[in-house]
């Protein structure tokens, strides 16, 4: 895997991808918060089941991704928290997991909107773990 793609080119890669998910849940709530635009069928497979809920499960997804997008720039050297370096990379770890498994969840979803989602969570995966698999001290920002 580190031959297949280097650890600033997964980085490259990721951050825009993190910086993208929180633009689609921001668009999603504003939509429902300023244009009463409420797609329950369309997002979390079709399970949601009110305009409340809905808001509640993408700001979280939101607060999620930014996470997610602090931990890669942890680890990448990008913000220099050297004491948080061993964490970010079990996060990231962790994270390589989660996108695995949401693959999979993607995959069986209700909508073909929903499963169209599978390509990116799985190179979200693919990319985590590339980041994860560098060792603390190889990375040239650090």
């Amino acid at each position: 895997m580190r031959s297949f793609i280097s650890f600033s080119k997964a980085v490259q890669i990721v951050i825009p991808l993190f910086v993208l998910m929180m633009l689609f849940h921001l668009t999603i709530l504003v939509g429902i918060t300023a244009f009463d635009v409420v797609p329950l069928d369309f997002l979390w497979g079709g399970r949601m089941s009110s305009k409340e809920e809905l808001l509640l499960f993408e700001l979280f997804s939101l607060i999620i991704s930014g996470i997610c997008l602090l931990i890669v720039l942890i680890r990448a050297g990008r913000i220099k928290l050297p004491a948080l370096l061993k964490a970010s990379r079990i996060a990231l770890w962790l994270l390589t997991v989660l996108f695995f498994l949401n693959t999979l969840g993607n995959l069986v979803a209700k909508t073909a909107f929903e499963k169209s989602f599978s390509l990116l969570t799985l190179v979200l995966a693919l990319l985590c773990l590339r980041i994860a698999l560098e060792p603390i001290g190889k990375n040239p920002a650090h």
